[in-house]
């Protein structure tokens, strides 16, 4: 059976079926409103709720007629005729300042404020007409009018500068008194008119009203005083208002209780009024009585269009001829509401079940398949809802407009219709399209991603809750950097004294910094070197705190570990000095042989030539001991160094005049670009050494044949010497790596050098407070020495 109704709902078929047939009902229930306001408009009827559970006209409704009827009249009887209305006998003072002091809102305080400036200078809206003095009104009228405007509660929220201004505005505007009342005796006459009208067209009921004077009003016992006298308006100022033919109260109470009406009602001088009948029981007559108690009592205490009380006594009875038309109206209206009612219910009873087979088989395009999407569920579910609202609200305004009587006066009535149903079927569209979307992201468990702000607030809210939850966790300092973002706006937004605020900021604040400065200050002296630097930290957090202490590791770590270099260079250095002086001693004693055995005279030429080679060998491990011995002391700053002032250029022809035997077997063109007399600080033992060791390795490793440029320069404070050639072995190596100790440019060794010359120029150079560095760009190697100026 599921299986059956699965593939059943998830029919297209049935589907476009079940979607045809709901828009039918939809323009059918459409249609049959349509007609039924049709209908109710036809002569005025009245379509009560009430006529579909009961097909005879109920008392009830009767009464309810018979008493509006009353009120009718009793109001239309106090007003007298129209010659009272315009004479503004109606129109109180408490009225009239109301509307004063809205046209005084409206004019100028709802625009402009209190601006007391401004009113002076603005022309009068309402100045006094003519020049008839009595129409402008004195300082009593005002303050009456203000008054009686404080009492109305129509200014309750004013304050005294608002009622100040309105005394000046109705001083400026004189004529605002008599425009209101104008105004009002219009409004009064208008109505009394359209009242009058609907009194002369009403046949339903008999009517006998009379009013008396504010001032002396009627009671039981002028009954027999009306009957003596030839007129009714003899007495008190009475007014009456009648349709029957009756000289005189008690006549015409005497005839209506004896004529055959259906329910009557008899008011006495203002008191709750009664209800009688022929055709009802006394029981059913005090239901009536009970049922619209409230009604009779504010029947009896109506005030005229004035505000003041109506005295009066009322006569009026509902005709029994009138009650068989409104009980065939009754009928005919029960049996049409029936017929709507039977036909909306199985009309909504279908409509239930073909939306049962749509929200089933929604987003299902066979049997066997999930569920998909369309191209209109990819519209924001917002822009969905938006959209049906906005369809709604102008679907009840067209409904608003066509269920007007007075629509019928100027279009059609099947115009109406089709405009109806069209709206309806339209909107029942939209409905079911919005109703089906949001069903098919509810199967695909997706119905909050058709939010936008669902979707934002998972890409960018959720992701920032978990890492603020994630950054809360790790540190205090966290924690509190928190806690301040937070409170601080809320202290701002609850506005807190501000001084106070910017104080415990500004000293919690600078108490922070101090500390963090003091951490600052203390790295970059470890970072310069300063190993016995420790940072000292008191009343600081445990973040801080920390971190000085693994600061003061490091520093205490690194004068540990410069303690420990510098141990180690001097026993490097140690060591090797003691190697140099006992290589030496043996070695001077092997050289004074070689050289005895030379002036031998031995005569075998293999002997000689052994003899050459050990002379060869010995004087080269004299050079790399001597070498050796230098840049152990240089580098250990054991050297004597004795600073004076030295001719550079005096001292760089003399190295070029030692080494030019060697230069000119290497083949080398030297070209040398100098300025003369340029003295620095040096020693010039020292310096010529240098200046012989970047010779030496031109000789040694420049290639054949290739030019040396020599350049020396010279400015205010320091003298740069710059020599330049081409490698004959490619430099696949680093300049610092260069510059360190036994490392050659010909990494094959096949030429002759220790690898430790330029590393002694360093240490050489900076013993003068100067410097010696390399640059390699290709196989062009350039040797720089700076050196200071003798001041």
């Amino acid at each position: 059976m599921a299986t059956k109704w699965k593939s059943f709902t998830r029919s297209c078929r049935v589907r476009a079926a079940a979607i045809v047939l709901l828009l039918a009902m939809a323009a059918l229930v459409a249609l049959q409103t349509a007609l039924l306001w049709e209908y109710a408009a036809q002569e005025n009827r009245s379509l009560d709720g009430r006529a579909l559970f009961e097909s005879n006209l109920p008392p009830a409704v009767l009464s309810e007629k018979l008493i509006s009827r009353a009120e009718q009249l009793l109001m239309s009887a106090s007003c007298g005729d129209e010659e009272s209305i315009r004479s503004g006998a109606f129109i109180n003072t408490k009225t009239k300042a109301s509307w004063v002091y809205a046209r005084f809102l409206e004019s100028f305080y709802n625009k402009y404020g209190d601006d007391k400036e401004l009113l002076e200078h603005l022309p009068a809206l309402y100045p006094a007409a003519g020049t008839d003095q009595a129409a402008v009104p004195g300082e009593n009228e005002i303050e009456s009018m203000v008054a009686a405007a404080q009492q109305e509660d129509v200014g309750n929220e004013a304050d005294s500068e608002c009622w100040n201004l309105f005394r000046l505005w109705l001083k400026k505007n004189p004529g605002a008194f008599a425009a209101c009342t104008q105004d009002l005796v219009s409004e009064q006459l208008e109505a009394y008119r359209r009242s009058a009208q609907e009194i002369q067209e009403q046949t339903d009921c008999d009517y006998f009203i009379l009013v008396g004077s504010s001032s002396k009003p009627l009671s039981d016992t002028d009954s027999e005083d009306l009957a003596a006298a030839e007129n009714v308006e003899d007495l008190w100022d009475a007014i009456e208002l009648s349709n029957i033919d009756s000289e005189d109260l008690a006549a015409a109470r005497q005839k209506m209780r004896t004529n055959d009406y259906y329910l009557l009602l008899e008011m006495k001088n203002s008191r709750t009024p009664a209800l009688s009948s022929r055709y009802l029981s006394g029981a059913d007559v005090r239901d009536l009585q009970e049922q619209h108690a409230s009604e009779l009592e504010e029947l009896s205490q109506m005030e005229d269009i004035g505000g003041a009380q109506i005295h009066g006594t009322a006569l009026v009875g509902l005709r029994e001829s009138s009650v068989r038309a409104m009980q065939t109206e009754w009928t005919a209206g029960s049996r049409r509401l029936r017929q709507y009612a039977a036909l909306v219910g199985a009309a909504m009873l279908l409509s239930l079940l073909c939306l049962i087979v749509l929200l089933c088989g929604a987003g299902h395009r066979t049997a066997a398949d999930g569920v998909n999407l369309i191209w209109f569920d990819r519209i924001w579910t917002e822009v969905q809802l938006i959209v049906f609202f906005s369809a709604l609200g102008l679907w009840l305004a067209l409904m608003e407009v066509l269920a007007a009587s007075e629509l019928t006066h100027y279009v059609q009535t099947p115009a109406i219709n089709t405009a109806a149903v069209t709206a309806t079927v339209a909107l029942t569209a939209l409905t079911l399209g919005v109703l089906l979307s949001q069903v098919r992201r509810i199967k695909l468990r997706r119905w909050l991603d058709g939010f936008p702000l669902v979707r934002l607030f998972k890409k960018y809210v959720v992701p920032a809750c978990c890492w603020l939850m994630s950054q809360l966790r790790k540190t205090p300092l966290r924690r509190r950097v928190i806690v301040l973002s937070v409170v601080l706006p809320l202290v701002c937004a609850l506005r807190l004294p501000i001084p106070f605020v910017i104080a415990g900021l500004l000293y919690f604040g600078m108490r922070t910094v101090d500390r963090f400065e003091a951490v600052t200050d203390g790295a970059e002296a470890i970072r310069t070197g300063k190993s016995d630097t420790h940072i000292a930290l008191t009343g600081a957090g445990p973040e801080l705190t920390h971190l000085a202490e693994n600061l003061n590791g490091i520093s205490d770590g690194l004068h540990d570990a410069v303690d420990t270099a510098v141990k180690s260079e001097r026993l490097k250095a140690e060591l090797i000095s003691n190697v140099s002086h006992d290589i030496k001693t043996p070695l001077t004693g092997i050289i004074t042989y070689i050289d005895l055995l030379k002036q031998c005279g031995i005569a075998d030429p293999t002997a000689r030539d052994y003899i050459e080679v050990l002379d060869q060998k010995a004087q080269r491990l004299r050079i790399l001991t001597g070498d050796l011995f230098d840049a152990s002391k240089a580098s250990s700053g054991a050297m004597k160094v004795e600073l004076q002032q030295t001719d550079f250029d005096a001292l760089l022809r003399q190295a070029l005049g030692e080494r030019s035997g060697e230069l000119e077997q290497a083949q080398l063109d030297v070209r040398v670009q100098s300025e003369p007399r340029v003295y620095v600080r040096a020693d010039g033992r020292l310096l010529w050494r240098i200046l012989d060791n970047l010779l030496s390795n031109c000789a040694r490793y420049a290639l054949p044949g290739s030019r040396v440029y020599i350049d020396l320069q010279s400015d205010a404070e320091t003298a740069s010497l710059t020599m330049k050639n081409i490698s004959a072995a490619s430099l696949n190596i680093s300049a610092d790596e260069l510059m360190e100790r036994f490392t050659r440019g010909d990494r094959s060794r096949h030429t002759e050098g220790s690898g430790l010359g330029l590393s002694i120029a360093k240490s050489l150079a900076e013993l003068m407070e100067g410097s010696c560095h390399v640059e390699i760009d290709g196989d062009l190697f350039k040797a720089v020495v700076t050196i200071p100026i003798w001041a």
